[in-house]
């Protein structure tokens, strides 16, 4: 598994990590390292420490993802 840092966003309102490239375009999300239009995901903490991302199309916004 491989390990990535939390980094500091929006003026450290928020923390995120990147998503491998590689997998994002295996995924249909990106080709050539440029995203294919607007992209979702959906990050719920399902334990202390552990956080599940869901990639999500925008007609799901609304409704939280299947688990």
């Amino acid at each position: 598994m491989p390990i990535r840092k939390v980094l500091e966003m929006n003026g450290g309102r928020t923390g995120g990590v990147t998503l491998p490239k590689e997998e994002l375009e295996a995924d249909g999300v990106m080709t050539d390292g440029e995203l294919d239009g607007d992209t979702y995901a959906c990050v719920v903490k399902t334990e202390p420490g552990t956080f599940r991302v869901q990639l999500v199309d925008e007609t799901d916004l609304e409704a939280p993802p299947k688990t």
